[in-house]
Formats: structure tokens, sequence, C-alpha cells
């Protein structure tokens, strides 16, 4: 049996170096929840910190987590580094909830309301135009702008499904092909490492810059506000129409009728309308007419308000985050094979086997000789069909056999594949990056195979497009 002496995490540095992705991975992972939550608005709940506290543990059980023999010190610290930024952003929101719900304050905000209020009666204006005035402003204004904000999100991301960029995030192959070739094209080295040693950062920063850039470029985003805001503009006139002829006595009553008709679409804030007018009797046809009039100046300064913000903060501050729809669709379990660090490209959390289509020299994944110290070149698919054996950290260092990897790596399912021109886009890579990657993993250069230095950039992306079909 022939013996080929492969290791992994040679070094201490390089050991630390794993854990160090590991700890940024999910400190990334908690500050997107953390961000959820605080776009959300709301007061600070205790079950936050719980929710994370839970969310960090089940990472922490995760069988390739606990490879890494972590000590409870480094996971006592790494929970508190968590909730202590959670802490502080936490406190910083409620800081802010106190001070937006404030009695003294909100009255203070009130002040020019009461004023405009007591002015129109001095001028004689007619009442059920301030009371329509007041209505659009303090109920339909805010309600309006959340009712777009959430559904903004769920547009942009059938939208983005619908557009030229369709193609590209239509399946897992066509995604997996579409990054590949965006890493040949822009040819950066870093870029490569962060695929390949943190590809769950690389993934939802590629997907925010393809979004950003699309929207951008184009009026899509202002196209779907206006439609959005049109749709719900055109319920809203159906419904004053349909309560015009109901019988409310006094604004309130109506504001109660409206709020229930509406009740799926808006959240009419209940103290938003102030003052002892508001008990008054009206007359529907008048408050109607006027509302119906301040309807396209609602418009125009609600549609302002969106146009003035930047593509970024637009998408970044949306309760339903269109770059995090569509990064659940597409980037799969996130799990990478144990030799290569190849993505899983099976979807969702649920399935038994980890599998990826196309493998990659096993240097890669920092293993290399132990002898000589070069990366290996081979590729985990070419070996678990051949007698050559493997050592690393999960198997205490001990040889173990390719062909019985399932052993250590039950979850995972390694297609054998003798292919040369398989894994021809990841030869090529490690051929023009081979000195990069060596001192990047404290490693020396891999020997490459001869057919390794035919290969050009032109057949690497072939490579890639033959392996997943397209």
């Amino acid at each position: 049996m022939e013996y080929m002496e492969y290791i992994h995490f040679n070094s201490q540095m390089e050991y630390m170096h794993i854990i160090k992705d590991f700890a940024y991975s999910l400190l990334s992972k908690c500050t997107s929840y953390i961000d959820q939550k605080l776009n959300s608005k709301g007061d600070y709940d205790e079950t936050y910190c719980i929710d994370l506290l839970c969310m960090i543990n089940e990472v922490l059980q995760q069988p390739d987590v606990q490879n890494l023999h972590t000590n409870p010190g480094f996971e006592v610290d790494l929970k508190l580094h968590i909730l202590g930024e959670a802490a502080h952003a936490f406190q910083r929101r409620h800081e802010e909830f106190v001070k937006e719900n404030d009695p003294h304050m909100r009255l203070g905000k009130l002040k020019p309301h009461y004023f405009a209020i007591f002015r129109d009666l001095y001028q004689e204006k007619d009442a059920h135009q301030i009371q329509a005035k007041d209505f659009c402003e303090m109920c339909l204004h805010p309600a309006i702008v959340n009712y777009v904000n959430n559904r903004l999100g769920v547009e942009i991301v059938d939208n983005f499904h619908n557009s030229e960029q369709s193609i590209d995030f239509g399946s897992r192959s066509f995604f997996q092909f579409t990054i590949l070739k965006d890493l040949l094209n822009e040819w950066d080295f870093d870029q490569y490492v962060e695929y390949i040693t943190t590809y769950e950062k690389f993934v939802k920063s590629w997907i925010w810059k393809r979004m950003v850039d699309y929207y951008t470029k184009n009026e899509d985003l202002k196209n779907l506000e206006e439609n959005i805001f049109s749709a719900i503009l055109d319920k809203i006139r159906k419904t004053l129409e349909k309560l015009r002829h109901q019988g409310a006595a006094t604004i309130s009553e109506f504001v109660q009728d409206f709020s229930q008709e509406m009740q799926k679409e808006l959240v009419i804030p209940k103290d938003s309308l102030v003052g002892t007018y508001m008990k008054q009797a009206f007359d529907p046809g008048h408050f109607f007419a006027f509302v119906e009039s301040f309807l396209p100046n609602l418009q125009e300064q609600i549609l302002s308000r969106f146009k003035d913000l930047d593509i970024k903060s637009k998408l970044s501050k949306l309760p339903v985050r269109p770059q995090d729809e569509i990064f659940k669709q597409m980037f799969g379990c996130g799990k990478q094979c144990p030799f290569c660090y190849a993505p899983c490209e099976a979807g969702g959390s649920t399935h038994r086997e980890h599998f990826a289509t196309i493998h990659r020299p096993q240097g890669f994944g920092r293993f290399r000789y132990t002898d000589s110290e070069k990366l290996v070149c081979s590729l985990c698919s070419t070996d678990v069909s051949t007698n050559q054996m493997f050592r690393n950290r999960d198997t205490n260092y001990q040889w173990h056999p390719y062909k019985e990897y399932r052993t250590y790596y039950p979850d995972w399912r390694i297609q054998p594949d003798p292919s040369i021109k398989a894994s021809d886009y990841w030869k090529y890579i490690l051929k023009m990056f081979s000195d990069d990657f060596a001192r990047q993993y404290k490693a020396k250069p891999a020997n490459l195979p001869e057919d390794s230095g035919n290969i050009i950039k032109e057949e690497a992306l072939q490579a890639v497009k033959d392996r997943y079909k397209l």
C-alpha cells in the first residue's frame, strides 16, 4: 500500500488561522441577527440575547466545529465578545426607543401640530380640511412608509430573479459558475483566498455587490417603489369610498373603521391623532374630498423620501433584506469538503449528505506533504478511488485510507473521479498562484503535474462549464 504523507493544520499558527476564520464567520452571522433586530425599530427584548446564545451553541455543536477541538475557555471568550457587542448595540437601541417614546419629548414634538390646529381654527379654516390633513400626515404617511418598506424587500427578490441577473441565480450550478467566472476575470489572489477560506463571508459580499451594482445602473428599484405605492394608494381610495357610506359619527370612529378595513396592509398608529376636535361630528363628503386632494402631495413626499436614500442604505435597512433572502436560496448549507474546501451544493440544512460537483487540489485545503511541506496538488475525488492514505487533526494524526474517509466524515459523499479535465479550473489557479498560496499557507509550492502546465485561462473556464453541464 502506498502512503501519501498528507497532514492538515501542520503548525499552531495555521491552526489559529482556521480558528480565526471560524470565529469571524460566527461573528458575521450574529452581527446579521443583531442588525435585523435593530432595524425593527422596536425596544430591546431579553429574548434577543437568549436567541443569540442558542445560535452560538448550535454552531459550536456542529460536527465540523467539534473537530476543531476548541477548549471551553475559547468558547466562553467568544460568547462574551459577541454578547458584549450585542449588549452595547441593544442598549443604544433601548435608549433611542425610550427617547422616542418619552411623553415629555413626544409632547414637545406635537407643539407645532397643536399650534397649527389653533392657527387654522383661529383663521376659521374648514375643520374638515384640518382633519383630513392631519389624517394624511399623522396616520397615512407613517403607515404607507412602513408598508412600502415591508413589501419592497420581497418585491426586490422577485424582481432580481426575473431580471437579466436571473440566469446567474437560477440554480446553484449557475451561481457557482458565475462566481468562478468573476474570480477568473477579476484575477485577484486575495479574492481567491477569501472565497476558499471564508466562503460564507465571500458569498454574502459577492451577492451584495451584484445587487448594489444592478440597482445603481437602472431604475428598477424606483419603479418597484412607485408600483407598490400606487397599489396601496388604490386600495386606500377604494376603502375611503366604501367608508363614505357607513355613517361614522366622528373622525375617531372613522379612523377605527379605516384601520379595521386596512389591517392586512396598513398599521395605523392609534395615538397619532390628537385634539378634542377629533371627537367632533364631521361630514364624510367634505372630509373625503379633502383627503383625496391631499393624497397626490402625500405620494410626492413619500417617494421623495425614498429617492433621497442611496441604494446601499435602502437595501440594508429593509425589514426583509433581499440580499439575505437570495443568500439563503443560493448558498446551500455552507459546509466545505474536509480535504479541499469545495463548498457543498445541496440546499438547506435537511440533506443527509454533502456533495460538491467540482473538487480541487487538496493544497487549497492546506494539505501538504509531511516531509517536503509542499502543497498537495492531487484531488480528493481522485484519491478516494486509490490506495492513498491521509492523516490530519481529525484522525489524531494516524494514517487512514482515503477509501474509508467516511469513518471520519460520514456526512460527505465524495464521488470517485479519476478524470483529468474535471478540475482544470483549479489546477490552473494553483499553477498561476502557486507561490502565493505557498506563502499564504506557510508551505512550499506544489509540484505541479505535467498536464497543469498546458492549461490556459479559456480551457479552465470551459472545464467548469462542462462539469456543470452549462
